[in-house]
């Protein structure tokens, strides 16, 4: 579980929060089209992301999981606001 803090700049407007599980040194080899036999290196590949709309200025979130195996993991984790966009006809 991680638990997220922060300070909204406008306290009525709730934030969404995210995790992504990143996952490095991923290959994969190609076997046909113009990349036939070949092996193509992936630097970083998001392997699960969550996220969960804030209630105040705290969030808990469960850590995203993956079955993949990778050389190593990182968490990346950031908020945005909750914009709704309406229409007026």
């Amino acid at each position: 579980m991680a638990y997220i803090k922060f300070k909204p700049q406008q306290k009525r407007q709730p934030l969404i929060a995210h995790i992504a599980l990143l996952g490095f040194g991923f290959e994969n080899k190609i076997t046909a089209g113009e990349n036939d036999n070949k092996i193509l290196n992936h630097g970083v590949v998001v392997l699960n992301h969550t996220q969960k709309i804030s209630k105040g200025n705290r969030c808990s979130i469960k850590l995203p999981r993956s079955t993949k195996s990778a050389k190593r993991f990182a968490l990346a984790v950031w908020t945005h606001t909750t914009f709704i966009k309406t229409h007026s006809g």
